[in-house]
């Protein structure tokens, strides 16, 4: 199990609503189909989130999950925050 805290680039507030909201749940959703890790609990801040999450037996390295998890969520928050 971790316990996880990631910060914006810059701390820059782009979690501040729903379509960020949306991104970020529906990504977190396909967490385990992705790369093998679960994820639980969530506290989304306006410029970083909180999150639990737990690995499958197959799961990916922490970091390589980290890595997907980051670059699904810019993309999709880049073209989706005002």
């Amino acid at each position: 199990n971790a316990f996880l805290t990631a910060v914006n680039h810059e701390r820059h507030a782009v979690h501040s609503c729903q379509s960020a909201f949306d991104s970020l749940t529906a990504i977190w959703q396909r967490s385990a189909e992705l790369d093998g890790w679960f994820v639980g609990d969530y506290l989304i801040m306006r410029d970083h989130v909180h999150f639990f999450a737990r690995a499958a037996m197959e799961a990916k390295s922490l970091a390589n999950s980290m890595d997907t998890w980051k670059s699904l969520s810019s993309r999709q928050l880049e073209t989706k925050t005002p």
